[in-house]
């Protein structure tokens, strides 16, 4: 982003650096003393005297930096706006930044004559506005003379021009020196203006109580309206609150407040402005239809009432914003254009946090790892073929090292109310001792007790980029800011389609390797699994549920999720070519992954907006588009709004051969039509989706994408702890992305004639269902399967003409 360059409109600065006329005071001040020690000093004190009433009228209009002031600096300190766009395409604000709450309003000619808001500010502040030239000489002679009567300060000689000074230009610090700069900037004022304008700025300055700047936004923060539709009676209440809105405040002191009412509308009737009748009746219906029955907190901020529709992109955008807006951005009034959706926003919000607040009132509590082994080990071989017919528990063996922890989290933490249940009727004392003993433990220990099952949701157009909706979590509260979309986890499945895609791509492109022979039809062998850890532990990963089908063609492996297939193509491909493309897919340096079979699973942390900006690689034909946030920034002034950010076209990366991107979505429609994310189907849309489920449940993920969109899910406790058993991503993730995509598609009336092109060095070839070879016969089940053109099957199906053979 170019630098950007920013203004302070309060020009404070120039009191504290215009030494004229404190030089010249000074210097004054010198004289006198010295001629208080000389002979003759009443005659000479006398002349200085005559000397500095000639000077005043010098100083008064003719500061060295007044006339700069007013000519220059024509602005105002103004509130940033961040803007999206709805379905129509329309331009719509969703959040605003400001430290006082401020809208810029502009006055014509026409609205000094036919205004009640004007009349009534110049009835309450200066009713000789229109006539003066900034200094009101009669006004000063009479509330000289009735502050002498009264014995206190009663009324004030400022005029609305002096007031406006003060407000745009200097500090309230009442000094002498400060009261000529009010009159020599007045002057001035009136020199350059006419009078609407001189009461535009004002009403752009006035300060009118809880944290409103100007007549605009207190109009809103009272009555909710436009300032030009007050009536008389509530441009009074504003007027009343011009010397000190705290003291006046119809929140806070309702009496004082009509008090300071009343005077306003005995100006007005005065000065003719309405008739006695009407005053009486408008100043009865604002007390009692407002005043009275105000039923407001009297510390109200109008802050509290800040634009900010959709606080999780609001706060994002702050982030992601540079340091130089940043700085500013209260003050700096930029409009800061986004690609916001705001109705997928709405959508992606309800969607989110509904299923939120639907899990937390279901949620299982999460299970310490049992520990007394010598009991269990002692009471419970013997029972265990019995479970694992049950419950379809995978095989395990107790060890000292990593598999110990594993049996612990995997199998006990998982199972332990069906074992209390189970040697209930057994009668196992000593186990259900043992097993009742931990419960209590857990019950009793608060550390225990689960935190709120948060998530994210990210939705992007695939086709350029745009960010369309982003959500942090459950609600965006004091104690939960967190921004989840950009928090690392394990994504579990949801990294599987990459892994086949580096095989399947490496081999449509090198198709005379034949070590590294891969494609859709290439059997794997779905079968339990032993590695060796650096720590010499075993390492067995599972399949969920703990089931092995066996020899599996890669289509079927990734459409069930098979892990133990899974790590075993991320053996075949080599851990070399895997870990390049997941490096280039997921943009990450270059040898950052482990070459550990791992990877293949899903171990690495991604965050959501990562993982949404991998998958644009299947709807965009092999390409990957990095996803961006801010459309535009402007800068507004009085003068000309100027463009100081627009965004570049987005950066575009060739990964994937379109041909390996047809057969991995193709793979990945059928993962929801009958694979494990069919709670995201959606009828006659074309949806392609994969679930992740990471170790223990602690993550649930599902990724998916139609032509236009690609959305990613997330759900998880932020402590990373387990969900609880049978909390798969294709159980409470992927309902969340059906309901956000299918409630696009009717808010938008989206109608998809989409039927997928075919890259041209793609083709279909029958293979046998069993082996991935050319059928033999009938008797292979033939099934039809994508290549890329040079990878099909050349071999005849081994294991049925060896049949027919014999």
């Amino acid at each position: 982003m170019k630098q950007l360059k920013h203004s302070n409109i309060n020009s404070n600065i120039f009191e504290n650096k215009n030494y004229f006329e404190r030089i010249i005071f000074t210097f004054l001040n010198q004289i006198i003393k010295k001629n208080l020690q000389k002979p003759n000093y009443l005659l000479r004190t006398f002349i200085i005297f005559i000397l500095s009433l000639l000077l005043l009228p010098v100083l008064m209009t003719f500061y060295l930096c007044d006339p700069v002031i007013i000519w220059l600096i024509e602005d105002y300190e103004r509130p940033s706006i961040v803007y999206g766009y709805n379905s129509k395409g329309e331009i719509v604000p969703y959040a605003e930044f400001y430290s006082q709450n401020r809208k810029i309003i502009e006055l014509t000619e026409n609205d000094f004559k036919t205004l009640s808001v004007i009349k009534t500010f110049i009835a309450a502040e200066d009713i000789r506005f229109k006539e003066h030239f900034g200094i009101d000489i009669p006004g000063i002679i009479r509330a000289m003379i009735i502050n002498f009567l009264a014995g206190k300060i009663k009324e004030g000689a400022s005029t609305l021009t002096q007031q406006t000074a003060r407000l745009r230009f200097l500090s309230r610090e009442r000094t002498i020196i400060r009261k000529l700069r009010e009159i020599s900037l007045s002057l001035w004022l009136e020199l350059k203006y006419p009078k609407h304008k001189i009461l535009e700025i004002y009403f752009n300055e006035v300060p009118l109580g809880h944290g409103t700047l100007g007549i605009e936004a207190a109009s809103q923060f009272y009555f909710g309206k436009n300032f030009r539709e007050l009536s008389i009676g509530e441009a009074s209440v504003l007027s009343s609150l011009t010397t000190a809105p705290n003291i006046y405040s119809p929140l806070k002191n309702p009496i004082k407040s009509i008090s300071k009412m009343e005077v306003t509308f005995k100006r007005l009737v005065e000065n003719g402005e309405i008739p006695i009748e009407e005053a009486e009746k408008e100043f009865k219906n604002i007390v009692q239809n407002y005043i009275i029955t105000l039923n407001r907190y009297p510390d109200e901020s109008s802050y509290t009432n800040r634009l900010n529709l959709f606080p999780y992109a609001t706060e994002y955008l702050r982030r992601i914003l540079p340091d130089e807006i940043k700085e500013n951005l209260e003050n700096g009034g930029y409009e800061i254009y986004t690609t916001l959706n705001v109705d997928k926003q709405k959508i992606a919000e309800k969607s989110l946090q509904d299923w939120l607040k639907q899990l937390n009132k279901n949620k299982v509590l999460y299970k310490k790892p049992f520990k007394n082994f010598e009991i269990f080990d002692e009471h419970f071989n013997e029972a265990f073929p019995i479970l694992k017919v049950l419950f379809g528990i995978a095989d395990f063996k107790q060890k000292i090292t990593k598999e110990e922890r594993d049996f612990q989290i995997k199998f006990l933490s998982e199972n332990r109310d069906y074992l209390l249940l189970l040697n209930y009727l057994f009668g196992e004392r000593n186990i259900i001792n043992a097993l009742e003993n931990h419960l209590k433990k857990e019950i009793d220990d608060p550390s225990l007790k689960p935190d709120y099952i948060e998530g994210a949701l990210v939705s992007l157009n695939p086709l350029n980029g745009k960010l369309e909706a982003i959500v942090g979590g459950s609600k965006f509260i004091p104690a939960n800011q967190l921004l989840r979309f950009l928090s690392q986890r394990q994504p579990g499945s949801a990294l599987k389609p990459f892994i086949y895609s580096a095989g399947i791509d490496h081999y449509g492109r090198n198709i005379e390797d034949k070590e590294h022979q891969f494609t859709a039809a290439t059997i794997l062998d779905d079968t339990p699994l032993t590695f060796i850890d650096k720590d010499l532990s075993e390492y067995e990963p599972e399949n969920y549920g703990g089931n092995y089908l066996g020899p599996i063609r890669v289509r079927e492996a990734l459409v069930l999720s098979r892990n133990t297939a899974t790590i075993q193509a991320y053996t075949k491909i080599g851990s070399d070519i895997v870990n390049s493309y997941l490096e280039k897919i997921l943009n990450l340096p270059e040898n950052s992954l482990p070459k550990e079979a791992t990877v293949a699973l899903g171990s690495y942390e991604v965050t959501p907006l990562q993982l949404a900006t991998a998958y644009t690689i299947f709807p965009r034909n092999g390409s990957i588009i990095q996803p961006y946030f801010i459309e535009k920034i402007i800068k507004k002034s009085n003068k000309k709004n100027k463009v100081i950010y627009k965004a570049e076209k987005p950066n575009i990366k060739e990964i994937l051969l379109p041909e390996t991107a047809f057969i991995i979505k193709d793979i990945l429609k059928d993962v929801v039509k009958q694979g494990t994310g069919r709670a995201a189907y959606i009828p006659g849309i074309p949806v392609y989706g994969k679930t992740g489920t990471s170790n223990r449940f602690t993550n649930a993920w599902f990724a998916g994408f139609t032509p236009d969109n690609v959305t990613v899910i997330y759900i998880g406790y932020d402590k990373n702890i387990s969900l609880g058993p049978g909390s798969s991503g294709g159980s409470i993730a992927a309902p969340v992305w059906r309901n956000y995509i299918y409630n696009v598609i009717k808010e938008f009336n989206y109608s998809y004639n989409y039927k997928e092109k075919i890259p041209p060095r793609i083709i279909q070839k029958p293979v046998c269902s069993l082996t991935g070879q050319i059928p033999y016969s009938s008797q292979c089940n033939p099934i039809n399967e994508y290549f890329i053109i040079g990878t099909e099957p050349d071999i005849i199906c081994e294991i049925h003409s060896k049949k027919h053979t014999k």
